[in-house]
């Protein structure tokens, strides 16, 4: 749509931060010429240094409401133009609010009521600029007048609170106004930015990308839709990172110091250099071993968390191509084996589905149940819940407790059970004689990562055997184990923990057997990495996917799909980041993507 003319002409001076300061000293110089003209007291409510910023103000809720017109069909951006033109309402009137509900004005109490009203004012503008986070300067407008804000009361509540002289009473007086004026002034000029400003430049080098994956993810706002948790506003979301980094910290410190890693002190800094600098959380921190990148910048920009991917990042790449309508196939284990066996993926066949306290039988072989079953729940994002039963006789088991039971009391159990949540039955796969040895009971899954390139075709970018703790292994931190595999030569890596406490702990033997891991090959790492592009051509949509698969005497088998992984969990057990993996240039492509549907 073509601008209006008068929007054309207004746009060079609009769109500058540099010309909107300059207009902004030009305001302040006007301001103290008519008040030396005047002659009024600055003090009084009507002079012109107390009257200004409330007329800056009034414009300030005047150009609000113009846009709120303007994008009243936009819900998102109607109600931040509503917080908006709350906010410029609020500093309009604020000035007045004091005479009409304190009796002893000009005090400390007008003075606390002020701040109080700036405070929500601010607030209230800072959420009408965070949906134009991904314009130039407008974050960066919003601190600055926040910043100007907070000092000049400051000065203002000292002047206030405390017995000083005239003189020196109005030279602060003079202080404060001038500051309430700078930072309104800041504030129209971030929603004026926040329309005419030219969008960010999202064009990191690669191995920047998880810093470009946070920016996209904060700018655009990409955190899942859902109640927002009270450790996400404001305050309590500082509060809540204070107490992860304690946490952490305490859990991990010494075991890092100790291996060679930095001293308990450079730890804290780097945690606290890396959540207010980086936006990275403390476990990434210590799971992704930062402690060992310098500069350490360079290192936390290369990896991406879970605190954005897990949230709405990694959805927001998957909707690039998938159709907002699109169910999402992988949630479902029913749903996803029944794809999978109508495209002729290998899978783990399904004996039966528990529901409501019922069963439903999708095989008529009377003797199906009789061997190693796995129980597991329907909807695999909404439910962890899972149970391994061992045959050790026809029809009888043990469970991961060590509990017996025959199959009567095992379908009693699960029909008990499937009042709380749907549950599947399925024949327990079996490990491959090449990779038996690293798991007495539970069965091995690989982890393969595939994802699209420019063509449309999946590239397989990771590849993790993952080791479940099993019963009788010794105690200590971590529930899961992994170890690398070369894309090439299908060799084991070292095996790593994902507890935080495990973090500067490597070892090339298995964590409990001592049976040697690290530098074996992994016979069938080949046909894994195939099925795994099979899968992923199969089911058409998703970007990148986390595979799950079995090596069994059969061949591979996929266990189950994951659309929004764990990247965390890949990077930890190569300890290569995302920004210098294969995925690095797949994934910038996906992102600049996501940056132009919602642009």
């Amino acid at each position: 749509m073509t601008p209006s003319p008068v929007r054309a002409a207004l746009h060079p001076v609009l769109s500058s931060p540099k010309r909107l300061a300059l207009g902004g000293l030009g305001v302040i110089l006007v301001v103290y010429a008519l008040q030396l003209a005047s002659g009024l007291p600055p003090a009084i409510s009507w002079s012109p240094v107390e009257l200004s910023s409330n007329v800056v103000a009034v414009a300030g809720f005047a150009w609000t409401l113009i846009q709120l017109r303007a994008c009243w069909a936009d819900r998102a951006l109607r109600r931040a133009w509503i917080a908006g033109s709350i906010g410029m309402a609020v500093l309009s009137v604020e000035g007045s609010v004091g005479d009409l509900f304190l009796l002893d004005t000009g005090g400390p109490y007008e003075m606390t009521l002020s701040i109080a009203l700036w405070l929500v004012a601010a607030a209230l503008i800072f959420h009408a600029g965070r949906r134009y986070a991904m314009r130039r300067s407008v974050q960066h407008v919003l601190r600055a007048g926040l910043a100007i804000q907070i000092g000049a009361q400051s000065i203002g509540w000292c002047a206030a609170y405390n017995a000083i002289s005239e003189t020196d009473n109005e030279l602060l007086g003079y202080f404060n106004d001038t500051g309430e004026l700078l930072a309104v002034l800041a504030y129209l000029s971030a929603l004026l930015l926040a329309v005419f400003s030219a969008d960010k430049s999202y064009a990191f080098p690669l191995d920047a990308i998880g810093r470009k994956g946070r920016a996209i993810y904060r700018d655009f706002n990409l955190r899942r839709a859902g109640p927002r948790p009270l450790s996400r506003l404001p305050i309590a979301r500082q509060a809540a990172t204070a107490a992860a980094i304690a946490d952490c910290w305490r859990r991990a410190a010494r075991t890092v110091a100790r291996g060679g890693g930095p001293g308990a002190g450079r730890q804290l800094l780097d945690l606290l250099c890396c959540a207010a600098l980086r936006r990275v959380d403390p476990r990434s921190y210590y799971q992704l071993t930062l402690f060992g990148a310098r500069p350490l910048g360079a290192g936390a920009d290369a990896v991406m968390t879970a605190a954005e991917t897990a949230n709405g990042l990694t959805a927001s790449i998957q909707a690039t191509r998938r159709a907002p309508d699109r169910p999402p196939d992988f949630e479902d284990r029913l749903a996803f084996a029944r794809i999978c066996a109508a495209r002729g993926l290998p899978t783990a066949p399904i004996l039966g589905l528990f529901e409501d306290g019922a069963l439903e039988p999708f095989t008529t072989d009377a003797d199906a149940l009789d061997q190693d079953l796995v129980v597991v729940a329907r909807h695999a994002a909404d439910d962890p819940f899972g149970l391994c039963l061992a045959r050790v006789e026809p029809m009888l088991y043990c469970d991961d407790d060590g509990t017996f039971a025959n199959v009567d009391m095992v379908l009693a159990r699960l029909s008990a059970l499937s009042r709380r949540r749907s549950l599947i039955v399925r024949a327990r796969t079996r490990n491959h004689d090449s990779v038996a040895r690293y798991a007495s009971a539970a069965p091995l899954a690989f982890r393969v990562v595939t994802c699209l390139d420019e063509a449309g075709e999946p590239r397989v970018t990771h590849g993790v055997m993952r080791l479940l703790r099993e019963p009788g292994w010794p105690a200590g931190p971590g529930a899961t184990f992994g170890a690398a595999i070369d894309l090439a030569s299908g060799v084991f890596g070292p095996v790593v923990g994902d507890a935080v406490e495990t973090c500067a702990a490597w070892s090339y033997a298995h964590p409990a057997t001592g049976e040697m891991i690290a530098g074996r090959v992994c016979g069938g790492w080949r046909q894994l990495a195939q099925a795994a592009v099979a899968a992923h051509r199969a089911f058409d949509g998703p970007v990148v996917v986390g595979w799950d698969l079995a090596w069994t005497p059969e061949g591979p088998q996929i266990l189950s799909g994951d659309a929004n992984m764990d990247f965390a969990f890949i990077q930890r057990c190569t300890g290569v980041p995302i920004g210098r993996s294969p995925l690095a240039p797949l994934l910038d492509a996906h992102l600049d993507r996501v940056v132009a549907l919602h642009a």
